[in-house]
């Protein structure tokens, strides 16, 4: 969980920070992580943002990434990713 809020984090910021170049391809986002003592790569970063793609969370395009500020809301970001991780799998998919 703490990986994905990480990563959630990133796109969040970049997204509210420089919404001209919120577009991030994942190997970018896996260089930013890797800065914090994480082991990770490009593919295991594309494949933890599936479910936030499925969500709604995060748009894709092009093999870029770029956080929804418009589903969050005003909802804290680690409030949504929990109720929605624990939402069962039926009711997620209705989202």
């Amino acid at each position: 969980m703490d990986m994905g809020h990480l990563l959630l984090s990133i796109l969040k910021h970049r997204a509210t920070h420089s919404p001209k170049t919120s577009w991030m391809k994942a190997n970018l986002i896996a260089e930013y992580m890797g800065r914090t003592t994480r082991q990770i790569t490009p593919y295991r970063v594309s494949s933890m943002l599936k479910r936030w793609v499925a969500c709604g969370l995060v748009e894709y395009k092009n093999l870029e990434y770029r956080f929804n500020l418009k589903k969050l809301g005003k909802t804290p970001l680690a409030k949504m990713m929990y109720d929605w991780i624990t939402l069962p799998y039926a009711e997620r998919m209705k989202l």
